[in-house]
């Protein structure tokens, strides 16, 4: 019995030690186990980049204007013309237009026309001067980073050559821009509205040419030559009197627009304010002889308009800040 046991085991030591022989054996190699193929449907695919709803402006031009102190970018193929500005009140004017016709209309309402006013109302509420000035509501917005207001002028289908709604800026006290953009055909019919709404916000306020700064002395003095008024156009603050010179070869009358009444300054006209010769508002009521001079105080504020009774041709402004 116990020899059995012992013959059995041998047999197991043996079985043992040739298994781990077998395993250990240095010529043998195990095969790895395969790996799992990708699965191709979890591959992520990079996504296209989404289209740009805006135009590609890199091609370009900037308009920049030195002595207002602003620029923006327009398309290449647009035109620009600038003036001084025709109306009364207008101290600049710029047509920027796609020169295509545009039908029944201007060509330059297929685009931006800006204009610089004096702004004549003594108030210091813009937004109220607005509403005052055109008799419409005005709401605050902005063009690209800059404060505005837009007004809701006469336009409409009904009237395709008229502007859709208009930007008015606040440039200081006594000056503003107002941007019409384009009538109404221009607009709907052809388009442009994206366009023109991309060369809005890339206007831009930038370093302007020093402006005259209003006198610090409480008197100053304009000079009439045979050329006109110098200087033509005089800052000063309220209180300040202003003394006019006749240094011409012939009389002068300085007053206050419009020719011949003379009603800007006060309301009141030459028949009223001049029945004794002399008055207390701007004008001189009076032929100043050359060699001669008159004076006026201005305590009100405003951008007032003058001009020689006797050679309306000749014309200035005081700017009463």
């Amino acid at each position: 019995m116990n020899k059995n046991r012992y013959i059995l085991l041998l047999v197991v030591i043996a079985v043992v030690v040739g298994l781990v022989l077998f395993f250990n054996y240095p010529g043998r190699t195990v095969a790895p186990t395969p790996e799992a193929a990708p699965n191709p449907t979890l591959a992520t695919q990079p996504s296209p980049a989404p289209a740009s709803s805006t135009q590609d402006i890199s091609g370009w031009k900037t308009y920049r204007n030195e002595k207002y102190g602003f620029e923006f970018k327009h398309p290449s193929d647009w035109n620009i013309q600038e003036g001084k500005g025709e109306s009364i009140g207008a101290q600049f004017e710029l047509m920027l237009a796609n020169s295509r016709p545009m039908g029944n209309c201007n060509p330059a309402d297929a685009g931006i026309e800006l204009t610089i006013w004096n702004r004549e109302l003594g108030t210091n509420d813009f937004r109220s001067f607005l509403v005052e000035g055109y008799r419409e509501s005005a709401t605050k917005t902005k063009i690209g980073m800059i404060s505005s207001y837009v007004v809701n002028i006469l336009g409409g289908s009904e009237f395709p050559c008229s502007s859709p709604p208009t930007y008015f800026i606040e440039l200081d006290a006594t000056r503003y821009i107002k941007l019409e953009t384009g009538s109404y055909e221009a607009v709907n019919k052809l388009g442009e509205n994206k366009i023109i709404s991309q060369i809005l916000s890339t206007f831009k306020f930038v370093a302007s040419q020093p402006q005259p700064q209003p006198s610090a002395a409480s008197t100053a003095t304009i000079v009439y030559a045979d050329s006109g008024f110098s200087p033509a156009r005089l800052t000063v603050k309220a209180g300040t009197t202003v003394t006019f010179k006749n240094k011409s070869s012939s009389p002068s009358w300085p007053a206050s627009n419009i020719h011949p009444t003379h009603e800007l300054y006060d309301g009141t006209s030459l028949v009223e304010h001049c029945r004794n010769g002399t008055s207390n508002t701007f004008d001189a009521c009076r032929e100043i002889a050359p060699g001669s001079s008159w004076s006026f105080k201005f305590d009100k504020v405003g951008s007032w308009k003058y001009h020689d009774h006797l050679n309306p041709g000749q014309k200035g402004a005081v700017v009463v800040q």
